[in-house]
């Protein structure tokens, strides 16, 4: 097991954990409006279940959000 976390939360995870892994996690694979940046690094959708997840990375989950 690794330690992660994700918006400031601690989360523990499996070793070689993927970006889509953590979202199956957190229930949030179906979100179709979401950013997700690793360590301040922006990960495009189309790598998110290639990225390994490493020991104290620090996931941003950023939800799109409509208005004016």
């Amino acid at each position: 097991m690794i330690t992660i976390f994700v918006n400031d939360e601690t989360i523990q995870i499996n070793e070689n954990s993927s970006v889509l892994d953590v979202l199956k996690i957190l229930h949030r694979e179906e979100d179709k409006r979401m950013a997700i940046a690793i360590n301040n690094k922006v990960i495009p959708k189309t790598h998110w279940e290639e990225t390994k997840l490493q020991e104290n990375d620090n996931i941003t989950l950023i939800k799109a959000a409509y208005g004016g």
